[in-house]
């Protein structure tokens, strides 16, 4: 249906007088008339000067309330209808794209948008609007509830007679219903709203989403919640034979990194979660054309980008319609939108930012409050031990050299592995938790006539404990060259491999294909007993993992005497295995020299290829996830302590333990445990920061 329109109802000079003494079937038939043209508005939309006008957007300019600020000390808040500001425009643009794609909308970025009040407008006009239908705000947070709820109540209360339908109720956990009455004073029940607290609901976050059928569903700052149980238990009532019968939204900012796992999976994934992937023109085609984005185009949900916050009294530039769309028409030169000032927007921010430089904290947390980037919405509170700033640049380096290793599936031929290339996908990080059946990434080849144990190479492994995958953990293991000899660079990964299949069989199966390929002795975490059940069930055991006994006596760590593979994950083995990987990817390693003397240099992370590895160092806090450093410390351990006590390379293969020699003479202790210094190679040692 397409409605044309000379102009928004909240302009409109001579409209029918609405009797409040009366109900609506006192009213005459022009009055009646006139609303159910606007609630046919409200419905389908409107076309004003040639453009079109969502239902949703013409209902919340012309008749959702909300409370503003004003400059009136005494009557700091007052009740009016919201501007059109080009954070409208630019949301609804984004709703009606997932409209047509049947998908849902992800929001993610500034503080200070009308985010609450947006929402709240988007969940009462589908409770008006759609018949025997449940809409449902979802929180976690008993402060943002309440804030919802009071906007909400606020709207609902300042609705016009004609589209406001008694309500029942007012326990929002429970459900308010809207409706009439017949003679019998039976309830005609129109539609229910709940709003609910996933956190204090007392069945539980996920029973608290699913069952019904709804008409509306919104997830409120899912930067402050583990929120994708109540997701996925909501998912099945979003649609039916059809697909998807409305837009769910999920919207959200951000502050402490600790809290937003989930929204970092389903912000860098959406697509994975049908979320609505961020169209970057939704921004850019209203740019003024001397001003140069401060995003970058990276695969993300909806983004909000800073400068289109109220926050730091940025104030917005008004103007009419019709100039800020560039299209001429009088009935557009007749509405006002208040843009973004693009230039100035930033200089505040910036300004706002680097103000506080001498403190990382407070940094980060204000460029996650008001982010220009999507990789702002992210960042570490806490100071991250890795040089983050490094490894951002050389992560970005070798994706567009496209020098990520390459992907292959293992296999067994005439008793020697060999492999196969495979398109298979990779685990990312974060990880979602869902079975994922990976490749081995290859960084250096392995050579196929020599696949025993010589000591040349390394594992570590840290696995998972059972074949359920309800958390965030994978299987990894890494294989490290130790670096002897001519190479400059010390120790390098030469393969790695990180996945979480339907069963473990096959994920122990390639771990094991992955040892005998490189000919590499494991390090294995000690309470990943499963995989070591899995090797002594092949008699490989003795062959390819190792004991860490003498290994933790030596640098003082506990261990049980009984584990007789591995090392056990303690507090202070878990700082040391991490402590190895820190000390690796921020060493300074001089790799020649230029021809006035100067050193040539590259720091640590820069010999790492492995992509996936990069992205756990950068978002690195203590208490995280992190299978893939886990892993790679442990391989680095392992080479540590085998360079420790002068462990030469073997020409022809090594049998057993036995061969280590029982009185360990440790050559060069670094500040984090054992770490000579390689041949040809100068090392500056960095503190963590």
């Amino acid at each position: 249906m397409v409605i044309k329109s000379n102009e928004l109802y909240r302009n409109m000079k001579n409209i029918p007088k609405w009797d409040f003494n009366k109900g609506s079937s006192g009213q005459d038939s022009e009055t009646l008339d006139f609303y159910f043209n606007e609630l046919n508005k409200i419905i389908y939309g409107t076309t004003i000067g040639g453009v079109k006008f969502s239902g949703y957007l013409y209902w919340h300019l012309n008749f959702w309330h909300m409370p503003v600020d004003t400059d009136d000390v005494f009557a700091p808040r007052k009740d009016s209808l919201p501007d059109l500001r080009d954070n409208e425009w630019f949301i609804n643009e984004a709703l009606v794209d997932a409209e047509k794609k049947k998908c849902g909308v992800a929001l993610f970025g500034s503080r200070r948008i009308a985010k609450s009040c947006n929402l709240t407008s988007h969940t009462c006009r589908a409770s008006i609007i759609y018949s025997n239908s449940v809409c449902q705000i979802v929180g976690g947070d008993s402060g943002d509830i309440q804030n919802n709820i009071d906007y909400f109540e606020h709207g609902y209360r300042n609705l016009h007679p004609f589209i406001k339908y008694p309500r029942s109720g007012k326990d929002w956990e429970k459900g308010v219903t809207f409706g009439t009455r017949d003679k019998d004073n039976e309830k005609n029940i129109f539609s229910t709203v709940r709003i609910t607290n996933i956190s204090t609901n007392k069945k539980g976050a996920s029973e608290s989403t699913a069952g019904g059928t709804y008409s509306g569903w919104i997830l409120d700052e899912i930067g402050k919640i583990d929120f994708l149980g109540a997701y996925e238990a909501a998912r099945p009532a979003f649609g039916g034979r059809y697909g998807w019968r409305f837009v769910p939204i999920l919207a959200g900012t951000t502050g402490n990194i600790d809290l937003c796992s989930d929204a970092m999976k389903v912000m860098n994934n959406p697509e994975r979660y049908n979320m609505l992937p961020m169209d970057y023109d939704y921004l850019e085609r209203f740019l003024p054309e001397d001003f140069t984005p401060t995003w970058k185009r990276i695969k993300f949900g909806i983004f909000v980008p800073g400068q289109m916050s109220e926050q730091l009294s940025i104030k917005k530039k008004e103007t009419t319609l019709g100039k800020y769309l560039k299209k001429k028409h009088p009935d557009l030169e007749k509405i006002r939108i208040f843009s973004t000032d693009w230039a100035e927007a930033t200089r505040i921010i910036n300004e706002n930012v680097n103000s506080v430089q001498d403190s990382p904290m407070e940094y980060a947390k204000r460029k996650m409050y008001a982010p220009m980037c999507p990789s702002h919405c992210f960042l570490q509170t806490e100071k991250n031990p890795f040089n983050t700033d490094v490894i951002k640049r050389h992560l970005e380096k070798i994706l567009s050299e496209g020098d990520t290793g390459k992907k292959v599936d293992l296999l067994l031929q005439n008793g020697k592995v060999d492999y196969d290339f495979s398109d298979k996908p990779m685990a990312d990080y974060p990880f979602n938790g869902k079975p994922i059946n990976s490749p081995v990434v290859i960084f250096e080849e392995f050579d196929k006539s020599v696949q025993f144990i010589t000591h040349r190479n390394v594992a570590g492994y840290d696995g998972y404990k059972t074949d359920k995958t309800t958390g965030d953990s994978l299987g990894a293991m890494y294989v490290v060259g130790r670096g002897l000899g001519m190479n400059a660079l010390g120790p390098i990964i030469l393969a790695s491999y990180c996945d979480r299949p339907e069963t473990m069989t096959p994920h122990f199966k390639t771990c094991e294909l992955l040892l005998q390929a490189y000919g590499a002795e494991c390090l294995m975490e000690g309470i990943d007993m499963a995989f070591l059940t899995y090797m002594r069930g092949r008699n490989k055991d003795g062959t390819y993992l190792v004991n860490g006994n003498e290994m933790a006596k030596r640098l003082n760590l506990v261990q049980r005497e009984t584990n007789n593979v591995g090392l056990v994950s303690g507090s202070r083995t878990k700082q040391y295995i991490v402590n190895s990987v820190i000390e690796y990817a921020n060493e300074i390693i001089t790799i020649g020299h230029n021809e006035d003397g100067t050193p040539i240099e590259i720091t640590g992370c820069e010999r790492i290829k492995d992509v996936y590895l990069l992205k756990e160092m950068i978002n690195y806090l203590p208490g995280k996830n992190t299978d893939r450093i886990i892993a790679f410390g442990h391989a680095l351990a392992w080479a540590n302590y085998l360079d420790s006590i002068n462990m030469r390379i073997k020409s022809t293969p090594v049998v057993n333990d036995d061969e280590l020699p029982k009185e360990p003479s440790i050559r060069n202790r670094g500040f984090y445990g054992i770490s000579p210094q390689k041949k040809g190679t100068t090392i500056r040692r960095r503190g963590f920061y």
